[in-house]
């Protein structure tokens, strides 16, 4: 009799994992406006562990990191997002001068990313255009690309692929190697 519900129960499970995941038939149902791909919707785990990026933190920054940094980041929790749609690259200068008039980022060059944007001047580009800036769920799905580790790279911080400054930076604000 119990092997019976296991098994019936792992048929429910199996049942309605493969109704949550698209099918390549579904997906390509969607065709992306030029320029966009096309994030299929589902559950994904987002956030961190309680203490978890404070600790990575400490690992690079020593004793000058606060916990209060990270409060909003945990508990790590599901969170399911519809399909959506997202550029695949970033905003050019150019294109964000064409659209908004202006460039202020510091470092510049037409084809480079704008950068020094606030969320607010970035809300009315994409408005312009008839688009909306990804929310936080969406932002955290198209990046991890269905990777499960901490980062979509791996488990580790690395300089190249992470928004920090490490001893090999050139600001003025710098953390320790690890």
């Amino acid at each position: 009799q119990i092997i019976k519900r296991m098994k019936q129960l792992i048929l429910i499970i199996l049942i309605l994992f493969f109704m949550s995941v698209p099918s390549p038939a579904q997906d390509s149902a969607h065709k992306a406006p030029p320029g966009m791909a096309w994030i299929p919707g589902g559950t994904f785990m987002m956030g961190a562990d309680p203490g978890e990026g404070y600790e990575v933190c400490r690992k690079y920054r020593g004793d000058s990191c606060d916990r209060g940094w990270f409060s909003d980041e945990s508990p790590r929790h599901a969170v399911t997002v519809d399909g959506f749609y997202m550029d695949r690259t970033e905003v050019t200068q150019a294109e964000f001068k064409r659209v908004m008039g202006t460039n202020p980022s510091q470092f510049k060059a037409p084809s480079r990313p704008v950068e020094k944007v606030a969320w607010a001047e970035a809300k009315i580009y994409c408005e312009k255009l008839g688009k909306r800036l990804p929310t936080e769920a969406e932002w955290e799905k198209a990046a991890r690309g269905g990777s499960t580790a901490r980062y979509y790279w791996g488990d580790e911080p690395k300089g190249g692929y992470a928004n920090f400054c490490d001893t090999n930076c050139e600001f003025s604000q710098r953390v320790k190697a690890a």
